[in-house]
């Protein structure tokens, strides 16, 4: 049983960084590029890239998280 929820579990991961990749692809395709070399770069935001700016930076973080997880 405990098998069945690792497998579970991962299978969530996955599908949780899958998600959160495919947004900040969005968000690339959007703004031509790397958050870090467009938003991220930028000093006067509009209010739509501010708030881009912001669910961006949410989605890098949790994909970073997503992929310390997946190395365990």
């Amino acid at each position: 049983m405990e098998k069945e929820e690792a497998e579970h579990q991962s299978t969530i991961e996955v599908s949780d960084l899958d998600y959160h990749t495919g947004q900040i692809a969005l968000y690339e395709d959007k703004y031509k590029g790397e958050f870090e070399r467009t938003l991220g770069t930028k000093l006067n935001l509009t209010p739509e890239e501010e708030t881009d700016a912001q669910v961006w930076k949410h989605h890098l973080g949790r994909q970073r998280l997503g992929f310390k997880n997946t190395e365990k």
